[in-house]
C-alpha cells in the first residue's frame, strides 16, 4: 500500500472519529437537558453545517417558495429608479430539521435565528448583495417546513414615459434570482398574492397607486454549464400617479390661465388696464411654465403633452399682449382711408356683426360739404376715432373666436386624463 493511500486512509479515519465524538458529547449533553425545547436545538444543531444544501441525498431537489408584497412605493424620476418597501416571504424544506413531536412534549413548531441554519441565497440581478443575510426568525415545523418573513427595501431601475403626466402610469420590473445553487438543485417557484391581500397591504395614499402585480419565473442556461439554468422570477408593478396634488395644482391653472387671456379681447381697447392685465398674465405663463417643467423633475426622453401645451400658451399670450398694444394704437387714431368709413358703416348696418360685437355702436355719417371751420373738424375726428374702435373691436371679437380654436384644440391634444 502506497504512502499517498495510507495518509488518505489515516485523515478519513480522523474526520469520521471527531465527528462520531461529536456527536456522542452533543447526545450526552441533551439527555442532561430538562428543558424540550433547549433539548430539541441541541439535538437539530448538533453536527448541522449551515453551509451545506439541506438535503439528505445530493440530488434531491430544494424548492423554494417565493412570495412578495409591496407597501410602499417612492420613484426617483430623475434617475429613473423605484424604490419598493416590500414582506418578502420564503419557504422551503430542510431535511435535516425533522424530529418527532413526541420525543419533544408535543412541540411542532420551533424558531431558529436564520444565521445558524442554512437559508437559501437569494439575490436582485441589480444589487448583487444577498438579500436574506440579515438576521431574522425563521420558523421551522416538525417535518422540516421552514418558513421566512421579512421587511426588505429594494431598488430597481424602470423606463419612465411621461407622455401623459400627470396621469401617467408606469410599469417597472423586479427580479430575483439564486446565487449559490442552480436548476435542478435549487429551483424558485412564485407563490401570489390575492388582490384583497395587496389593498390590505399597500398604503393607497402613496404617491403611486398599486394597480396591478405579475409574477413570472423563467430560468437561462448557464452557457458553461449544459445542465445547469440560473432560475429567477420577476415582479412587474403597474404604477399609476396618485395625481390628485397636480390635478389641482397644475391642470386647473392650465385652465384658468387661458380663460384669463380670452377676456382680454371683451375690455375696452382704449383702457391702459389692458395692457397692464395682459403684461401680468403674460408674466403668469411664464412663471408657471417654469415651475411645471421643475415640478416634473424627469431625465426621460419622452416629452409631456401638458408642456406642449404650455408652449403654446405662452405663445399665444405673447401674441395677445401684441395685438392689445396694436389695438390701442388703432383706437386711438383721428385719420383713415375712405375704405375705413365703408366697413365700420357695414359692421354697424349688419346685424350679425352687431351680434359679434355685443356692443351698442353708431357712427355718424357727416356731410362733406361746407366749410372747414373748428367744429366740422371736431366732429370729423370724433368720427374717424369711433370707425377705429368700431373696427378694433371687431378685430378683438375675431381674435376671440381664434384663440378659443386654439385653446381647444390644444386643451383636446394635449391635456393628459
Amino acid at each position: 500500500m502506497s504512502k499517498e493511500t495510507l495518509l488518505a486512509v489515516f485523515f478519513m479515519f480522523t474526520f469520521f472519529s471527531s465527528v462520531s465524538t461529536q456527536m456522542k458529547e452533543c447526545q450526552q449533553e441533551s439527555s442532561m437537558i430538562n428543558s424540550s425545547i433547549l433539548r430539541l436545538k441541541k439535538d437539530l444543531l448538533c453536527g448541522y453545517d449551515k453551509t451545506v444544501r439541506p438535503v439528505i441525498h445530493h440530488l434531491n431537489k430544494t424548492t423554494v417558495y417565493i412570495s412578495l408584497t409591496p407597501v410602499y412605493f417612492y420613484m426617483d424620476e430623475r434617475f429613473h429608479t423605484l424604490a419598493i418597501s416590500c414582506s418578502l416571504g420564503m419557504k422551503w424544506t430542510d431535511e435535516f430539521l425533522k424530529w418527532n413531536p413526541t420525543n419533544y412534549d408535543s412541540l411542532n413548531d420551533f424558531f431558529f435565528e436564520s444565521v445558524t441554519i442554512w437559508i437559501p441565497g437569494i439575490t436582485t440581478t441589480t444589487n448583487p448583495s444577498k438579500i436574506t443575510g440579515s438576521a431574522v426568525e425563521v420558523g421551522v415545523s416538525s417535518k422540516g417546513e421552514a418558513y421566512l418573513l421579512q421587511d426588505q427595501y429594494f431598488r430597481t431601475y424602470c423606463e419612465l414615459d411621461h407622455t401623459n403626466w400627470p396621469y401617467d402610469s408606469q410599469t417597472c420590473s423586479l427580479s430575483l434570482r439564486t446565487t449559490s445553487y442552480y436548476w435542478p438543485y435549487l429551483d424558485l417557484q412564485i407563490v401570489k398574492n390575492s388582490e384583497e391581500e395587496l389593498k390590505k397591504l399597500y398604503n393607497m395614499k402613496a404617491p403611486w397607486i398599486l394597480n396591478s402585480m405579475t409574477s413570472v419565473r423563467h430560468s437561462s442556461q448557464l452557457y458553461q454549464y449544459q445542465d445547469l439554468y440560473a432560475v429567477a422570477v420577476t415582479f412587474s408593478f403597474y404604477l399609476q400617479r396618485h395625481a390628485s396634488f397636480y390635478n389641482s395644482a397644475i391642470v386647473t391653472t392650465a385652465i384658468v390661465l387661458p380663460l384669463l387671456v380670452l377676456c382680454i379681447f371683451w375690455m375696452d381697447p382704449r383702457s391702459s388696464s389692458r395692457i397692464n392685465l395682459c403684461v401680468i398674465i403674460l408674466i403668469c405663463h411664464v412663471f408657471y411654465f417654469q415651475q411645471m417643467t421643475a415640478s416634473i423633475n424627469s431625465g426621460s426622453d419622452s416629452k409631456p403633452k401638458i408642456v406642449t401645451y404650455c408652449e403654446g400658451c405662452v405663445f399665444l399670450a405673447a401674441l395677445c399682449l401684441v395685438s392689445t398694444i396694436a389695438s390701442q394704437v388703432i383706437s386711438e387714431l383721428s385719420t383713415g382711408p375712405y375704405v375705413l368709413h365703408q366697413l365700420s358703416s357695414w359692421i354697424c348696418s349688419n346685424r350679425y356683426a352687431q351680434f359679434l360685437l355685443l356692443i351698442e355702436v353708431g357712427v355718424k355719417d357727416d356731410s362733406m360739404e361746407g366749410s372747414e371751420d373748428e367744429s366740422s373738424l371736431i366732429s370729423r375726428n370724433r368720427r374717424f376715432l369711433q370707425q377705429w374702435k368700431v373696427f378694433a373691436v371687431f378685430i378683438d371679437r375675431i381674435l376671440f373666436i381664434v384663440y378659443l380654436i386654439c385653446y381647444i384644440y390644444l386643451y383636446a391634444r394635449y391635456i393628459p386624463g
